[in-house]
């Protein structure tokens, strides 16, 4: 069949074939084999696809040969493909994830960075350093954010799924309220503006090994007056929060709970293995500093943690928990299950 080999085609139909991989394969597979490798050419009837590792183009041809024919016969109809090695420039974008996901980098997830805010308490911060996870470490300078602003932002994300970071994404408030499962009331909309401005007017310094990222949560957020629609463009440099790890949300889940700290405790948990033989364990105190919690007493606290964590073991987040003698939350997650 003849195929328009414009740049613009070659790139929607990649996202197609990407897209149908994202369902076939396993997360895990995905991530490994696929989200390496890039669409270098397309003709009548033949795919050219390019990595730069040699053992990468051996792996799929003896593996996933016919399943990466399979996502471009879905996509283009019957179609061969060639694997080839050369260094092709890459895009950048952000992971594919499935319709009931969100994603949010580690950095994000493990840090206080969407905190645990108190209704009408928000402050104003100045080069604030702020807590985060290990390696890494996060300055901020603007509004506190909170779990509203990150469904906002995690949302805004997903709007970026067809498209290359830096490019306008184009929106209606009304459809974007009612994915993040808000109303759509006066009130509402007045909500969202100011969450998106607080996005946009901010200052984040986020530092991971050899890698930084300064610069707002959301580039450019404005109205078109035109259209009445709304407009957002994120940084292509955010992307690279990413190469250290991120965090799969199950969307519909974080939704459906209503505290700060519930949220906050869904998000982080979902940010690591945690195994029977290897549970996740974090002090009471470090947990406190990490969510951003004004709660002072720690048995206050500890009282959160406990309704919180019985709340998620319900929805199956957690398969067990318990607050050790040693004063630290320790919680087994559920074992994932590969689909291939």
């Amino acid at each position: 069949m003849a195929h328009d080999t414009s740049p613009n085609d070659i790139r929607q139909v990649w996202k197609d074939v990407r897209a149908k991989l994202a369902e076939t394969v396993s997360t895990h597979n995905f991530e490994s084999f696929f989200s390496k490798l890039e669409l270098a050419g397309l003709d009548d009837g033949h795919a050219v696809v390019a990595t730069g590792d040699e053992f990468l183009k051996a792996w799929v041809e003896d593996n996933y040969l016919d399943v990466l024919e399979d996502a471009f016969e879905d996509v283009v109809g019957d179609i061969s493909v060639e694997i080839v090695v050369e260094h092709h420039p890459t895009q950048a974008e952000l992971p594919i994830v499935r319709p009931e996901e969100r994603v949010v980098p580690n950095s994000v997830a493990r840090s206080a960075l969407f905190g645990v805010v108190r209704r009408g308490r928000r402050k104003s911060l100045e080069k604030e350093p702020i807590a985060a996870w290990r390696n890494c470490s996060v300055v901020y300078t603007g509004q506190e954010l909170d779990q509203g602003d990150l469904d906002v932002w995690m949302q805004a994300l997903r709007l970026m799924r067809d498209e290359e970071l830096g490019t306008e994404v184009h929106f209606s408030a009304r459809g974007f309220l009612k994915e993040i499962g808000r109303r759509t009331g006066k009130s509402d909309y007045q909500w969202l503006d100011r969450a998106l401005t607080r996005l946009k007017a901010n200052a984040v310094e986020v530092r991971l090994d050899n890698f930084a990222y300064v610069g707002s949560l959301i580039h450019e957020y404005y109205k078109d007056e035109d259209t009445g629609r709304f407009v957002l463009v994120i940084n292509p440099k955010l992307a690279g929060l990413f190469d250290f790890g991120m965090t799969r949300i199950q969307f519909e889940e974080r939704l459906g709970l209503r505290r700060q700290f519930s949220k906050w405790l869904h998000t982080y948990i979902q940010s690591h293995r945690a195994t029977p033989n290897h549970p996740h364990r974090i002090g009471i105190a470090k947990l406190r500093d990490l969510c951003r919690s004004s709660t002072r007493r720690l048995a206050d606290f500890r009282r959160k943690i406990r309704e919180a964590m019985t709340a998620l073991e319900l929805l199956g987040v957690v398969t067990s928990w318990r607050i050790t003698d040693g004063d630290a939350l320790e919680f087994v997650r559920p074992y994932p299950k590969s689909i291939d």
